[in-house]
């Protein structure tokens, strides 16, 4: 049995990667491989040559299994230095893997190591074909050309030891190219983490976000919690929350790493900048949700909204909201759901609960469609279960009302809220309405 179930492991495992590789795909393994020890000014290092089976598959027909198999073979070579290990520095193909030898294409490699055992020079045929700069045994990822090489540099004219230390080649890399981390970002953490909270890499790392991925991965809340009792730091970090608040608007897509940020620093004059871009921008259907923000700060226990703040803001919601139920249609730049939300954060459950008891039926036909449903609909987690309960109740008997050409938008706000049997009469009784609509899984 155990031996069966293998079996069936093993073909299950092969037909999902044989799906995987519709268009084709490659895959390798080294059939051949020698090492050379190297000795360096910097130390002891590894050169080892492999020759590698590139097996390409390709499905012909049909049949996943009916595949195309062909192969290609290269020659690489790989780094050990310490706990460093470099992969494929250098690659070139070979038409026969059996004619490859090793020991001598071996001698075709240069390694330098610098005494302090930070920069590593690889040269290939007289030619420096990869430098490697390292931060405690971690490669360093740069753009700048001068710390990289493109194979056209002559072996003999590399110094290895005229390059810039790690910690100024990590500044520069965050200053210029944030994002780009070929050895991934090891290097970047640890440094940032050996450097003390006032030192320039944090002011560099405080100037590229909240944009750079690096920096919002950095910014954990256990490394906020050690940088913000540094002064220096949080004095920083205040003055570059004040200007991205500034400029708000061409942050869309980190909002709230940038709240979550502001939070953190508890600082009473920042947050108090973040409050009246909410309180000037909430509302309306934006980039950024500012309502969403304003409602999780006004429930928020330690919540920094004065009386006359709180009083004027449910006064400007309470009037739209009010106009809304007058007009039928809802401000653009103020709308009536989001006023919903507002009004509830504040502790109003009377202004849905009118809504309720006033729009359902026959009365909902002086409504925008649209708008009704964003109000009744979609956030309607902010109702009581038994304003609800009330509205499906009703809900029915106002599709009934409706415009013909507005039932599929009703239907498809109530889809995972309505009873089945619900759902089913009004496919039943507006086949051609509904013709689009499908009945949920969870009612077949």
């Amino acid at each position: 049995m155990r031996s069966r179930s293998l079996t069936y492991f093993a073909f299950s495992a092969m037909s999902l990667f044989l799906i995987g590789c519709n268009r084709g795909c490659t895959t390798s393994h080294t059939i051949a491989s020698e090492s050379r020890a190297v000795q360096t000014s910097g130390g002891n290092a590894e050169v080892v040559g492999r020759v590698v089976d590139y097996r390409h598959s390709k499905r012909v027909g049909q049949d996943i299994f009916d595949r195309k198999i062909s192969h290609t073979y290269g020659l690489c070579f790989d780094l050990k230095f310490g706990t460093f290990h470099l992969s494929e520095f250098f690659h070139e193909g070979v038409d026969n893997p059996d004619n490859v030898n090793l020991s001598k294409e071996l001698g075709r490699v240069k390694v330098k190591i610098s005494k302090d055992q930070n920069h590593i020079g690889l040269g290939v045929d007289g030619k420096v074909v990869k430098l490697v700069h390292l931060y405690k045994t971690h490669g360093i990822g740069t753009d700048q050309p001068k710390l990289n090489a493109d194979g056209t540099m002559d072996w003999a004219k590399l110094d290895i030891e005229s390059f810039p230390s790690p910690s100024e080649i990590l500044e520069e890399s965050l200053k210029n190219s944030c994002d780009l981390m070929p050895y991934g970002s090891a290097a970047m953490n640890e440094f940032c983490d050996d450097s003390q909270p006032s030192s320039k890499i944090h002011k560099l790392l405080l100037d590229k976000w909240p944009s750079c991925t690096f920096a919002k991965n950095y910014y954990t809340e256990q490394k906020l919690r050690e940088l913000v009792k540094d002064k220096k730091w949080k004095k920083r970090a205040v003055k570059r929350g004040k200007k991205v608040l500034k400029n708000i608007e061409q942050y869309n897509f980190q909002f709230d790493d940038i709240v979550a940020f502001i939070d953190f620093l508890d600082e009473d004059e920042l947050s108090q900048e973040l409050d009246d871009i909410l309180l000037a921008n909430w509302g309306k259907k934006d980039m950024i949700d500012y309502t969403e923000k304003l409602v999780e700060r006004l429930n928020h226990p330690n919540n920094s909204f004065d009386k006359d703040e709180r009083e004027a803001l449910y006064e400007l919601a309470k009037s739209e909201f009010t106009e809304f139920e007058k007009t039928g249609e809802s401000n653009y730049k103020m709308e009536a759901s989001e006023c919903l939300l507002v009004l509830t954060a504040l502790g109003d459950t009377t202004t849905g609960y009118n809504f309720v008891q006033n729009a359902f039926g026959a009365k909902a036909k002086r409504y925008d469609s649209l708008d009704f449903l964003e109000v009744a609909f979609d956030h309607f987690d902010v109702y009581t279960d038994y304003q609800q309960q009330k509205m499906l109740s009703e809900t029915e008997a106002t599709i009934d009302v409706v415009k013909d050409y507005a039932r599929s938008s009703y239907y498809d706000h109530i889809e995972r809220l309505a009873d089945c049997s619900m759902l089913k009469r009004l496919k039943q009784k507006y086949p051609e309405d509904l013709k689009f609509q499908r009945v949920p899984n969870r009612c077949k």
